[in-house]
């Protein structure tokens, strides 16, 4: 057995039980200075315990009597010393002092203001919407118009409204029918024109007593046509050949020989002068609408022969 380390465990023991042994002597001073663990309330918050008697801090045991300041358990008919003394070192003062009073804090309300004074004004009543201007009336205007042509080209004229309508002139009738128109070698024929109450297209032939007639054929209403023809074709020289001719929708026809023949006239038949070399014979016509159509004959001379 080590002695040294026997000690040593020994006396550390002992420390450490006077240790313990202190610190609950200390604590059960403290608990018997303060009243701790004896059973009864504690005190009010902000009671004084030094100078109410809660203590026994009068030393005469007459209003001491909540704490066991004797520790007899009789309630503190013994004076205490100990909290006497406690209560005079100001250990405990701190402890029961009443708190402190705070004054509530001050509210500031300010002043009622009166709401302000709006002045709301009224709302008017809805305008109705105006309505929007009429129109302004059309501005009617009359001009002058022409109808369709017909086929001789025709038209004629009217009016016309802007406000409406078309032109009041309606377009001419074409011309129809047929004409008739007596010669002294008979009855020539034809139609109805444009250009003529009658445009002759079959001619009776009556020079010499020959009972021919000469005709143009394939025309009508607004064809502008010239036939010229001689008979005989073939004369001796000196002698004479009669010419006729033709035409439809013309206003005017002029027939001329190289030979120094002329005539005038929309139709006819008419003898040659004395032919001694061949001649041609031309027939040219203007027509309703401005043209000019033309038409050619030749008179040749006969050859003749002699004897040896």
């Amino acid at each position: 057995m080590n002695t040294p380390n026997t000690l040593f465990f020994f006396s550390s023991r002992a420390v450490l039980i006077a240790f313990v042994c202190a610190l609950v002597t200390f604590t059960f001073g403290i608990s018997v200075a303060f009243g701790w663990g004896s059973g009864s309330e504690d005190p009010p918050a902000g009671t004084d315990c030094c100078n109410s008697g809660q203590l026994g801090d009068d030393g005469n045991g007459r209003d001491g009597g909540r704490r066991d300041d004797d520790n007899n358990n009789r309630g503190g008919n013994t004076p205490g010393p100990t909290h006497r003394s406690l209560c005079d070192l100001g250990w405990v003062s701190h402890l029961c002092a009443p708190e402190p009073q705070i004054p509530p804090p001050t509210l500031y309300i300010p002043p009622q203001i009166p709401p302000p004074n709006i002045w709301i004004p009224p709302i008017p009543a809805p305008t109705p919407p105006t309505p929007p201007p009429a129109p302004p009336a059309p501005v009617c205007r009359v001009s002058s118009c022409v109808s369709a042509a017909n086929i001789c080209g025709a038209r004629n004229t009217g009016t016309r409204n802007s406000c409406g309508g078309g032109c009041s002139a309606s377009r001419p009738a074409d011309p129809s029918g047929s004409c008739s128109v007596t010669t002294a070698c008979g009855v020539a024929t034809g139609f109805r024109g444009c250009a003529n109450a009658c445009n002759i297209t079959s001619l009776p032939v009556c020079k010499r007593g020959q009972d021919e007639r000469v005709t143009l054929d394939g025309v009508g209403p607004g064809d502008v046509a010239a036939d010229i023809s001689v008979m005989p074709t073939f004369t001796r020289s000196g002698g004479v050949t009669f010419v006729r001719w033709l035409s439809t929708e013309a206003h005017s026809c002029t027939l001329t020989g190289t030979n120094g023949d002329t005539w005038s006239a929309l139709w006819g038949e008419e003898e040659t002068s004395p032919i001694t070399q061949e001649t041609d014979y031309t027939l040219s016509c203007q027509g309703f609408d401005g043209s000019t159509v033309t038409d050619t004959a030749t008179v040749r001379i006969t050859p003749e022969w002699e004897e040896f």
